[in-house]
């Protein structure tokens, strides 16, 4: 009787072992799909966009070669520092103030910016920046993605047209 129950206890606790190895194998295949997705998409924007990544402190994590050749400072002078490295002062005080707003309460930002390169040259891009929210709640990273709109605001201000 004792044997058939330990039988019956052992068979079961086999099939329980075999359906949690089978969904722990279901979850790492769609984990390594999302993973592969992810990285097919940064790759992609890495490409077609300037990107940049910050802490959650604002300081630079990542940049491109487009955002290093835009901005004329090389990835080890970028990494470390903040975005203000490239401020043209051009933009108001408030600008900034509800830019840090918005993404402080892990809302996208974006916006027409005027920076300015390591050789003092002055530079219009469109940012969108994205908070990414960690599981504490709070910002873990900052991901810019920016569009060099230069040469369009040059030819809007030579049609007299003014860009906010």
């Amino acid at each position: 009787m004792i044997s058939v129950l330990l039988a019956g206890l052992l068979r079961q606790q086999a099939s329980g072992r075999q359906r949690a190895e089978k969904l722990a194998q279901n979850m790492t295949r769609d984990l390594q799909s999302a993973l592969r997705d992810s990285e097919a998409l940064f790759s992609t924007l890495n490409l077609h966009a300037i990107v940049s990544i910050a802490d959650r402190d604002g300081r630079i994590i990542e940049a491109n070669d487009a955002f290093c050749l835009i901005c004329g400072y090389s990835r080890d002078e970028l990494t470390g520092q903040d975005h203000r490295m490239v401020n043209s002062g051009v933009q108001p005080k408030e600008f900034w103030m509800d830019m840090w707003e918005t993404i402080s309460a892990g809302m996208p930002w974006r916006g027409q910016v005027c920076n300015r390169s390591k050789q003092g040259e002055l530079y219009w891009v469109d940012i969108l920046i994205a908070p990414f929210i960690g599981p504490d709640g709070k910002i873990e990273k900052i991901e810019k993605a920016i569009h060099d709109s230069h040469a369009q605001i040059v030819i809007d201000a030579e049609n007299k047209i003014v860009i906010p």
